[in-house]
């Protein structure tokens, strides 16, 4: 039966199957071959043409003998969860050579893996299966079962946690990632930044399962790679709120692959982390203004952007390099490419634009209002880069990323590259509407484009900092 939900073939063997020995699943053992009978016979009937209409998955063939309602919901659920994974990566969406070493695929098989294993993960997973494939075929049933589902996967969660027996489980930490995915989609509080502050927690939340176990429980296995797809969205966490994570701490850049080579993602993601502990001294240079504290700031800064421009030579045939700076649209040769050239280019175009706040605005000036970084001053002309660079490819790139070939992944990853790329536009005094007209005209669009503008309006909410 667990090989069956895994989708994976089985020895048959007893007590337990090899599949969950060597994975160290429970097995759940060997039920009845599910035999399906259609009373009545195929007659064929003359050609009629009916209006077309979306097609419903769970069709029921009304000549088939009605399951028993627990196992009726349990296939009910599988189909969900797959074809939940069918939208979220499309088979095509990852191709090229650098499919390989690129983490962009990883998170599905390692979910449905571990799924069995844990009631929280389950019931979440169920509960963003239903939704997404709700709004897929515009069932709304669906959708608000997968709502309901979401408040009885917070409360699993909730349960898990109070065990103890739960800190060594790997399923817990995927958990968080499911339900903060489900809140960047379906999400509906966006008024004081709900919406925001919910998808804030789970990151949160991941991070502190991480820490509090050490950096030596995530060193190979599925636990390395769940740590892996963890660490993203904990940084970006901290670059919203501006305060430092452990994760730029030594240890948790070294450790962790101390059994596995790093992927360049890996390494951007290392200078990514220190990120956060930047903008936090921004955020206290401008209403502390200790001039030795801006000399630091201003050293970590130079030394990250060093750092970069070293990365970028190590893995420059690894990043998509526009042919033109023309608003056209960038289209890129596949989505571990794209993944991987966006988040350089957020990470690049961040450092430079907390370079511009501190070498442009002085000591002690008041704030503003921001969901990202502190306001700065116009482009200072004692530093030539100019971030907008970025925020222009990032911008072009919006439609690529919403294409459907690019699933749910890639909608929900460039979420956080527009919103830095909106607040680059904040900062440097606007503009480029030829450029912003690409995020613009795909907002417009229903279903997924809606919902990350939704989410990023949340973002932007004063309520969402509290």
């Amino acid at each position: 039966m667990t090989c069956r939900k895994r989708k994976k073939k089985c020895d048959l063997r007893k007590p337990k199957c090899l599949n969950c020995e060597e994975k160290g699943l429970v097995c759940g053992g060997y039920g009845r071959e599910a035999v399906f009978i259609n009373q009545y016979s195929t007659v064929s009937e003359p050609s009629v043409t009916r209006p077309k209409t979306p097609p419903n998955p769970f069709t029921v063939d009304p000549g088939a003998i009605v399951l028993p309602e627990s196992l009726a919901r349990s296939a009910y659920g599988e189909k969900s969860i797959g074809m939940f994974w069918d939208l979220y990566l499309p088979n095509d969406a990852i191709s090229g050579h650098e499919a390989s070493s690129l983490p962009t695929g990883k998170w599905s098989t390692i979910v449905t893996d571990l799924y069995v294993q844990d009631d929280a993960l389950r019931v979440a997973l169920l509960a963003l299966s239903s939704a997404a494939v709700g709004r897929q075929h515009s069932d709304s049933w669906m959708v608000n079962q997968g709502r309901k589902l979401y408040g009885q996967g917070l409360a699993e969660m909730g349960k898990t946690l109070r065990d103890p027996r739960s800190a060594s489980n790997e399923a817990l930490l995927a958990a968080p990632q499911i339900m903060g995915l489900f809140e960047i989609l379906f999400g509906t509080d966006t008024g004081l930044g709900v919406q925001a502050r919910s998808w804030r927690s789970h990151a949160e939340g991941q991070l502190a399962m991480m820490t509090a176990i050490g950096p030596s429980a995530w060193k190979i296995g599925v636990a390395h790679e769940l740590f892996l797809d963890s660490r993203m969205s904990a940084i970006i966490a901290g670059v919203r709120m501006r305060k430092a994570t452990l994760l730029d701490k030594e240890e948790w850049r070294t450790v962790p692959w101390q059994l596995v080579p790093k992927t360049p993602m890996d390494s951007l993601l290392d200078i990514f982390a220190g990120v956060p502990a930047i903008m936090q001294c921004v955020e206290s240079l401008r209403s502390a203004g200790v001039d030795g504290t801006r000399r630091e700031t201003l050293a970590y800064c130079w030394t990250l952007e060093s750092q970069i421009a070293i990365w970028l030579d190590d893995h420059r045939g690894r990043i998509y390099a526009p042919e033109t700076d023309a608003p056209v649209p960038i289209d890129f040769p596949n989505l571990p490419t794209a993944h991987l050239t966006v988040i350089y280019w957020t990470t690049r175009m961040l450092l430079q634009l907390a370079l511009l706040l501190l070498l442009s605005s002085p000591p002690g000036s008041p704030p503003r209002a921001s969901p990202f970084l502190p306001s700065a001053s116009p482009l200072s002309s004692s530093f030539n880069k100019d971030p907008r660079v970025y925020a222009r490819r990032i911008a072009r790139s919006v439609p690529y990323f919403f294409n459907s070939s690019s699933g749910i992944f890639g909608a929900t990853m460039i979420a956080f590259p527009i919103g830095v790329t909106f607040m680059c536009y904040d900062q440097t005094g606007g503009g480029d509407d030829e450029y912003r007209k690409f995020i613009f005209v795909t907002f417009k669009r229903p279903g997924l484009p809606s919902s990350i503008q939704l989410f990023l309006k949340s973002m932007c909410e004063p309520g969402a900092q509290s």
